[in-house]
């Protein structure tokens, strides 16, 4: 579960390579975020030739946890590593492609222009 100061690194190709978050927007009821909401963070660490510059402050969307993800048919997902995507203050994706898997749970809470960019669904 993501809260305040957690560490994500991205899984698009905006620039920006570790994102620390500030503030969880939509928050869970143990004030943690999980999968599909949003958050705001700032840039700790970014690529060389990027556009976006270090301590910025973005929006972005958690897509994958370490935390468990249960689903009804008793299936549980863990990832190694939280993940986030960045987006601009219209919610669209600031990057163009998305270089790791996403997860179903997405496309329940209708992030379908996230879906159709990534290559692997699980």
């Amino acid at each position: 579960m993501v809260q305040h100061s957690t560490q994500l690194s991205t899984l698009d190709n905006s620039g920006a390579k570790i994102i620390e978050c500030i503030h969880v927007l939509q928050r869970h009821p143990k004030n943690r975020g999980i999968t599909g909401q949003y958050l705001i963070g700032t840039v700790k660490k970014k690529g060389l030739t990027a556009k976006i510059k270090k301590g910025q402050v973005l929006k972005g969307v958690i897509v994958n946890t370490k935390f468990n993800i249960l689903r009804k048919n008793g299936i549980k997902l863990k990832f190694n590593q939280n993940n986030t995507i960045l987006l601009n203050d219209q919610l669209q994706p600031l990057a163009t492609r998305i270089t790791g898997p996403l997860t179903r749970e997405l496309r329940t809470k209708n992030f379908m222009k996230l879906i159709s960019m990534s290559k692997r669904i699980i």
